[in-house]
């Protein structure tokens, strides 16, 4: 879980993700998760290469599912926290779009035009069997707002609304990428909770319960 990487996805971008003449951002990402940082494990504290586990929180819960379903057999195990793992349909463009373009980023950057062959690769529920080999997990909410939410957001509107907004969407793109990896026969663990929003009422009990399940699987 890099620190970093603003509405990025953590992918390998086609050309730099912001336009700034004096500072381009070239993105290469899924190329620093899955080549640069396992050598730099391997060699400095002699992590084995299909030792490792990739989870993410929000934007980054697609992208961890995403690049571990790219490079099967890097990762031992792959978790997403209130995330969304489409990317074709209108739900998972509009999450990527709305995420990137809000921040100055140009989508068409990332993997070329709506419905080019890169974003049919990386909408995972279409791909769930590529993650056949990988421990699996995912957590959300459902938006609804609970009492540690009024108690810690109570006072921010804006943070409420659209932590409901985030989350149900996230809730929904959970629900269809479970429903794709039980197609495919992929066994993995899901963790639920009745209410919370896109926030840390969510994403810290979720991180919680991925560590729980993500961490026996490493050796």
């Amino acid at each position: 879980m890099p620190a970093g990487g603003e509405s990025s996805f953590y992918a390998d971008w086609q050309a730099p993700g912001k336009y700034d003449p004096n500072d381009p951002v070239n993105y290469k990402w899924e190329t620093f998760l899955t080549q640069e940082l396992p050598a730099y494990l391997e060699q400095n504290f002699g992590v084995a290469r299909n030792n490792n586990a990739i989870a993410g929180l929000s934007m980054g819960a697609g992208s961890a599912l995403r690049i571990a379903a790219n490079n099967p057999g890097h990762f031992a195990a792959a978790g997403g926290v209130s995330g969304c793992y489409n990317a074709t349909d209108d739900l998972g463009y509009e999450t990527i779009r709305l995420n990137v373009e809000t921040r100055g980023g140009n989508l068409a950057n990332m993997w070329g035009p709506r419905g080019s062959e890169l974003w049919q690769q990386n909408h995972l529920p279409a791909h769930a069997d590529t993650l056949a080999g990988t421990h699996v997990f995912m957590s959300a909410a459902t938006g609804a707002l609970g009492a540690e939410d009024i108690r810690q957001y109570g006072a921010e509107p804006g943070v409420l609304f659209s932590g409901y907004i985030l989350e149900a969407g996230a809730r929904e793109c959970t629900n269809q990428m479970s429903r794709a990896l039980d197609r495919a026969g992929v066994e993995h663990d899901t963790f639920y909770m009745p209410t919370g929003i896109h926030n840390w009422t969510a994403f810290g009990p979720g991180m919680n319960a991925a560590f729980d399940s993500m961490l026996p699987v490493l050796k």
